[in-house]
């Protein structure tokens, strides 16, 4: 999720600039990789997620792992996901999958 943060950054940059009235309450927020027990602590940085309705801005995708954890963790801030945008999908099979399962 961390080399997604300069995609999400830049999005609410965009909607800003394209209609300040309209989008005035955007906000970006993101996970650390670990939680911090000092200073304003927490897993967030950001915005608090409590109640938002969220779209997940990501770089790649690869098995979606990192998504399901962000929903996840979006969940129990109590946050509820209802999009998720993702710049380059690697479209790789998930370990299950065989040629056979894969139609062109």
């Amino acid at each position: 999720m961390y080399k997604g943060i300069p995609f999400a950054s830049a999005t609410v940059d965009k909607l800003a600039d394209l209609d300040v009235e309209k989008y005035r309450n955007i906000i970006h927020s993101f996970n650390r990789k670990e939680a911090k027990d000092h200073g304003e602590g927490g897993n967030i940085i950001g915005a608090p997620l409590a109640g938002l309705r969220i779209v997940v801005v990501d770089d790649v995708i690869t098995a979606g792992t990192t998504i399901r954890e962000t929903i996840e963790i979006n969940r129990k801030e109590g946050g509820k996901v209802v999009g998720v945008i993702v710049a380059f999908d690697r479209l790789e099979k998930t370990p299950s999958a065989t040629d056979d399962d894969v139609q062109a």
